[in-house]
């Protein structure tokens, strides 16, 4: 049985017959099946490729969103460096204000400045030295205890302007008008406050630390008694022109163990002077003061666990200095 097709195609032109054998259809059978196979490769593989594409395209949506997550989280970091800058800025701009401070509180305690130090050291070297002459300045008389205008007669011997004799004049008359304030010129308990028969009529005795007392003399009124703890800055008294006086004035005296000295030194004593005093005046053991202040000190800062939250604040400088600061 013969297997070879006979096709015939007929057209205008006429019929034209064609003849496919086994072999050759056989081979078309081929061709197709290979044609088919590419075919479905060819879809497989666009198949594959899309959902690949669809796949990178949630990729990269994932991306956009974790890139906008992380320009968003470098907005804060670079906003977080900004005011660290800003605040490392201002922390040095006042740790340099810091050193000016220190250095000028170093030139005005007179305390050798050690650049190389560290700045907490200095500052508590500083502060040291800055409470022990607080310390000095507030119990041991300073400055005027009227307002200062003038000396009208001196420490030392002098003719009396009543009694017309010479003699030793103990303190300092300061000017000063009727009732004008009289003020305690460092801390202390008062001694005596009344009329005595010493020449100096109404006058108030304050008794301080360290050995010192002071006298004020031709007072008006006292307005402090006897027992009163007084401190510095404090009105005692009203000026006035009581005992053997021919004007309103201050009589003012400094005793250091009950030794009448220059009370002139003490006026002018204030912090940016501190040595001034020291230098002139001599009747007084100041090396042996500084030391036991010193000790007054160091005790109390090694014992902080004994003193109050408030005694502790009590012992630290209150005011800040300034270039105008006593």
């Amino acid at each position: 049985m013969r297997s070879d097709w006979n096709i015939t195609i007929t057209d205008y032109r006429g019929a034209r017959q064609y003849c496919l054998t086994g072999t050759a259809r056989q081979k078309i059978r081929i061709t197709l099946a290979s044609c088919m196979a590419v075919v479905a490769i060819i879809i497989t593989s666009l198949i594959s490729q899309s959902l690949a594409s669809h796949d990178l395209q949630l990729q990269v949506a994932e991306l956009q969103q974790q890139n906008l997550g992380l320009e968003r989280h470098n907005g804060f970091l670079l906003a977080e460096q900004r005011d660290l800058v800003a605040t490392l800025d201002q922390r040095n701009r006042r740790l340099a204000g810091l050193d000016s401070d220190i250095s000028h509180l170093e030139n005005l305690l007179a305390v050798d400045q050690d650049t190389e130090s560290p700045l907490e050291m200095r500052i508590s070297t500083a502060y040291d030295e800055l409470f022990e002459k607080q310390l000095m300045l507030r119990n041991i008389p300073r400055l005027s205890p009227v307002p200062f205008n003038a000396i009208t007669s001196s420490y030392g011997a002098r003719k009396h302007p009543l009694k017309g004799s010479t003699g030793m004049h103990h303190g300092v008359d300061l000017r000063a008008n009727m009732r004008t304030p009289v003020v305690a010129t460092a801390d202390g308990i008062v001694i005596k406050a009344g009329r005595y028969s010493n020449g100096i009529g109404k006058m108030v005795e304050i008794q301080h630390r360290y050995g010192f007392s002071t006298i004020y003399g031709h007072l008006d009124s006292a307005e402090v008694a006897v027992g009163d703890i007084v401190h510095q800055g404090d009105e005692i008294a009203k000026s006035g022109n009581t005992g053997l006086s021919t004007a309103p004035h201050l009589h003012y005296e400094v005793h250091y163990l009950g030794d009448r000295i220059d009370p002139q030194p003490f006026l002018e004593w204030q912090l940016r002077q501190y040595d001034n005093l020291i230098t002139r005046q001599q009747d007084v053991p100041w090396e042996s003061l500084e030391k036991a202040i010193v000790t007054t000190v160091r005790h109390r800062q090694d014992q902080p666990a004994q003193a109050t939250p408030a005694a502790q604040r009590s012992l630290r400088p209150t005011a800040r200095l300034t270039a105008a600061s006593p």
